[in-house]
């Protein structure tokens, strides 16, 4: 059994409950000053991914109880559209756009944080720190990337030992991340490497679970021997573990990691991950987050900005998952 990572504490910053959208188990209860009525712009940007589901569905929620009507945009991954969906919103009457840093060191973003901030619209950037928003929600992606690079090495250590002219593996990353989210896949990359001598097949982008899916399957066919696959994102990382289970992969001959806790990954994990899916660093539920730092900064009833830890799961402890899916999930279904 690989070693046990520590597990970290679910946010970095002293907030409540109710300024974390309920992450200690429970939907957090309407706050006393919440602007009832406004129109806050939701601009995930990454609506046609899997994940969005995970992270809309709290958020809508959180918004209900608020009494905030949330705008929600449609620009499927594409960084000019996802400009001119908060451009729209700002537009409409949005009193607040909360965005994900999509467009990659958030530049794009400039002239709209400013369209924004001139109208009295609060700005408050997700997966990013933009110089010039009202507030952030961002992530320890260094944590993140030390603790997939840190479980991964413990299984390469354990199945190849000192001697690894054998190994091969895979990386999904992203060009057009922000920054701080390439060290999901930097670091892994660095130290694999460092302690192999063997880089890395890669992919940029493969963001979704088809295309990863048929990028492993194409690494497969010219490298059946394929050993790991890491991805910056679960839902590029349940593709590849979708091309090795077609494949007939054998418990515990390979292993498939991501970052961010998408609930299938998780469920995975749960189960042991069928021996392929290994480990997924899992945020909490940022959803209600997304509502509640706006809100917070509207209302001047908490904190304008929030850094959050991930959480170590691996199929080697499948009731901290299971846990996870009690704590995070259940309560906002």
């Amino acid at each position: 059994m690989r070693r046990t990572i520590a597990v970290s504490a679910a946010l970095a910053c002293a907030l409540n409950l109710a300024a974390c959208g309920g992450t200690g188990g429970e939907p957090a209860a309407t706050a006393s000053a919440t602007g009832k009525g406004y129109k806050l712009g939701f601009s995930f940007g990454l609506d046609d991914t899997p994940i969005y589901g995970l992270v809309v569905g709290p958020a809508r929620k959180r918004a209900g109880q608020l009494g905030v009507s949330l705008i929600e945009g449609s620009a499927k991954s594409k960084c000019e559209a996802q400009v001119a969906d908060m451009e729209n919103m700002i537009v409409t009457g949005a009193r607040a756009v909360t965005f994900l840093g999509l467009c990659g060191d958030g530049a794009a973003y400039n002239k709209v944080v400013r369209d924004g901030k001139a109208k009295g619209v609060t700005m408050v950037s997700y997966a990013f720190q933009h110089p010039e928003a009202d507030g952030s929600i961002t992530f320890n992606d260094e944590g993140a990337g030390q603790d997939l690079a840190a479980d991964a090495l413990a299984w390469i250590d354990e199945k190849f030992g000192t001697t690894y002219d054998n190994f091969s593996w895979g990386l999904i990353s992203c060009s057009f991340a922000p920054p701080s989210i390439q060290k999901r896949s930097t670091i892994p990359k660095k130290e694999i490497t460092a302690k192999t001598g063997k880089a890395p097949l890669k992919k940029d982008c493969a963001n979704d679970p088809k295309t990863a899916q048929e990028t492993v399957e194409t690494w497969l066919a010219k490298d059946p021997g394929l050993d790991m696959v890491l991805a910056h994102v679960d839902s590029a990382a349940l593709g590849a573990y979708q091309a090795f289970k077609q494949k007939g992969a054998k418990p515990g001959s390979v292993y498939v990691g991501g970052v961010d806790g998408q609930r299938e990954a998780v469920d995975l994990l749960a189960t042991g991950g069928d021996g392929i899916y290994q480990f997924s660093a899992a945020l909490p539920l940022t959803g209600p987050i997304m509502v509640d730092i706006p809100n917070n900064i509207i209302t001047g009833s908490g904190p304008a900005s929030v850094r959050l830890n991930y959480t170590p799961l691996t199929a080697d402890h499948p009731q901290a998952a299971k846990n996870w899916v009690t704590k995070e999930f259940e309560p906002w279904r």
